[in-house]
C-alpha cells in the first residue's frame, strides 16, 4: 500500500480497487452483523405491523369524517419502544460493520492480506468500547438535532413576526432551511463518528477519547470542507442504495415481508462495507497527513525514491535508522501530541541498549544522538 496523501477522488479509487480485491472478506464481515440484525428487525416489524395498520385505519376514518385524530402509534409506549429498538439495532450494526472494516484496512496498511477473521478479530476485544462509543455518539447526535430543532423553531417564529401576510411567499425558503438544519447535523457527524470507531479498533483508544479525537481530526481548517464533501457523496450513495432496495422490495412484494428483509440485508451487506472502506481510507489519510501514521513501528513503508539504505548499528537496525531519519525530517509538521508519541515509540527499542549516560536523554534528544 502506497503511503502518501490522497485526494478525495484517489480515496474513492483506492476504495473501489481494495473492495474488488477483498470483496469476500469485507462482505462476510458485514454479513456477520447485518444478518442477525435483520432477523431481529424483521420480528420487530412484525410486532409493530398491527399497530401501524390500526393507525392507518384511524387516519382514514378521520379524513372521511373531517375530524382530526392523533395516530394511536404516537400514544403507544410499546410501539415507541419497538421503533426505538429497531433504530438502535440498525445503528449498532453500522457501528460494528464500520469497526470491522477499519480493522481490515489496518491490516492492509501493515502489509498483510485481509480476511474476515482479521476484521472480526479486530472488533471482538474492543466490543465494549464500540458499544460505549455508540451510545456517546447517539447522545451527541441527539444534542445536535435538538439544537437544530431549536434554531428551526426560532426561524419559523421570526418568519411569522417579520413576514406576516407574506409568509406564504417565504414558505419555500423556510422549508429549505428546515431541510438543511435537520440534515446538517447528520452530515457534519458522519466522518468524525466513523473516525471515533476507527480510533477504538485501530489505536486501542477508549470511547470518550475516541469521540474527542474524531471531532478534533475533522473540525479543522484543513479537513472540515473535505470531510463534508466526503459525507455528502457517501450520503448520496446510501440514499441511492435505499431507493434501489425499496424498488426491489416492491417488485418482490409477493414474496412477503421476509423477502423484503432478505433484499434489505443483501443490499446492506454489499453497500455498507464500501462506505466504511471509503471512511477508513480517509481516516488513514488524515492520520498520515497530520499525525505521521507511516512513522509508527509495524507499518509497511516502501523505500522512498533516493533514500539511502542504512546499515545497522549496535543500537538500531537499518530500517529503524531510516525511520528515525524520516521522523526527524518531518517532526515539525506533526501535531505536538503525535510528535511525542512517535518519538517515544522510536526511542524505546534503543533505550535499553545505549550507554548509561544516554538513557537520561529525552526521546528526541536520544534519537538525534543515534
Amino acid at each position: 500500500m502506497e503511503l502518501r496523501p490522497l485526494s478525495l477522488r484517489e480515496i474513492f479509487d483506492r476504495a473501489f480497487a481494495l473492495y474488488a480485491r477483498s470483496f469476500v472478506a469485507f462482505a462476510a464481515s458485514a454479513a456477520a452483523f447485518v444478518v442477525p440484525a435483520t432477523v431481529a428487525q424483521h420480528f420487530i416489524a412484525l410486532r409493530a405491523a398491527p399497530q401501524l395498520e390500526t393507525a392507518l385505519n384511524a387516519l382514514q376514518r378521520a379524513q372521511t369524517l373531517g375530524t382530526p385524530a392523533i395516530p394511536p402509534v404516537f400514544t403507544s409506549p410499546q410501539f415507541v419502544l419497538l421503533a426505538l429498538g429497531g433504530l438502535l439495532i440498525g445503528w449498532l450494526t453500522w457501528a460494528f460493520v464500520l469497526s470491522a472494516v477499519g480493522a481490515g484496512v489496518a491490516q492492509v496498511y501493515r502489509g498483510n492480506p485481509v480476511s474476515a477473521r482479521d476484521c472480526l478479530g479486530g472488533v471482538a476485544p474492543r466490543s465494549g468500547a464500540i458499544l460505549a462509543l455508540s451510545i456517546l455518539e447517539l447522545l451527541a447526535l441527539a444534542g445536535f438535532d435538538l439544537a437544530a430543532g431549536a434554531v428551526l423553531i426560532l426561524l419559523v417564529v421570526v418568519a411569522v413576526l417579520v413576514a406576516g401576510n407574506a409568509l406564504a411567499a417565504l414558505a419555500p425558503l423556510v422549508a429549505v432551511c428546515a431541510f438543511v438544519l435537520m440534515l446538517g447535523p447528520i452530515e457534519l457527524l458522519v466522518v468524525p463518528a466513523a473516525f471515533g470507531f476507527f480510533a477504538v479498533v485501530v489505536e486501542g483508544r477508549g470511547a470518550a477519547i475516541s469521540l474527542r479525537l474524531g471531532l478534533l481530526r475533522v473540525f479543522t481548517r484543513s479537513e472540515f470542507g473535505r470531510a463534508l464533501r466526503c459525507a455528502i457523496v457517501l450520503s448520496a450513495i446510501v440514499t441511492l442504495s435505499m431507493v434501489v432496495t425499496d424498488a426491489l422490495a416492491f417488485v418482490a412484494a409477493r414474496g412477503g415481508d421476509l423477502a423484503g428483509s432478505a433484499i434489505d440485508a443483501s443490499v446492506r451487506i454489499v453497500v455498507n462495507p464500501f462506505v466504511a472502506l471509503v471512511l477508513a481510507l480517509y481516516y488513514f489519510d488524515v492520520r498520515l497527513r497530520h499525525e505521521g501514521f507511516d512513522l509508527e513501528p509495524g507499518v509497511e513503508r516502501p523505500a522512498l525514491d533516493g533514500e539511502p539504505v542504512y546499515a545497522p548499528t549496535a543500537y538500531l537496525s537499518g530500517a529503524q535508522r531510516a525511520l528515525v531519519k524520516r521522523f526527524l525530517a518531518r517532526r515539525d509538521e506533526l501535531l505536538p501530541w503525535r510528535r511525542r508519541e512517535i518519538a517515544a515509540a522510536l526511542a524505546a527499542p534503543a533505550r535499553e541498549r545505549v550507554p548509561e549516560e544516554l538513557r537520561s536523554l529525552e526521546d528526541e534528544q536520544l534519537l538525534e544522538r543515534l
